[in-house]
């Protein structure tokens, strides 16, 4: 063997074996935190749609098309939310390790962008509410 190849090493402190493991932790708690996140987001749609439904014929919007479009996004917003929360179940191997991190990365990247999406839609039906009651159509 060549002696210009070998590598000397020292084993990790505890303090590296502690943020090393923390990672690995982070990174699986990652979907979990998207998950409940996006249940949120289901809860609270489902409620402004029933809210603005119950007040729909009270509000004085002249224009019935302005009406419908907070709903429309409303509606979008929780669409999206539960098609990224909904589970997925493709045909992995469960002892391959690249198969489960490639799987588990398409979750994690459809999640985090439905989550996205959501809040977008979310925050421009609330934008079109406060322009409503700012500007009374």
């Amino acid at each position: 063997m060549n002696d210009q190849n070998t590598i000397n090493g020292t084993a990790p402190s505890d303090e590296d074996k502690f943020y090393i493991n923390w990672g690995r932790e982070t990174v699986k708690e990652n979907i979990k935190v998207l998950n409940d996140t996006l249940r949120l987001f289901i809860t609270l749609d489902t409620a402004i749609i029933s809210g603005y439904l119950t007040f729909f014929n009270k509000l004085n919007i002249q224009n019935s098309i302005l009406k419908i479009i907070p709903i429309a996004l409303i509606i979008s917003s929780l669409i999206i939310a539960i098609y990224s929360i909904y589970p997925k179940s493709d045909k992995i191997s469960m002892i391959s390790p690249s198969q489960i991190k490639i799987f588990k990365q398409e979750r994690y990247e459809l999640k985090k962008c439905g989550l996205f999406w959501s809040s977008i839609f979310l925050f421009f039906a609330f934008l079109l509410y406060l322009i409503f009651v700012i500007f009374k159509f």
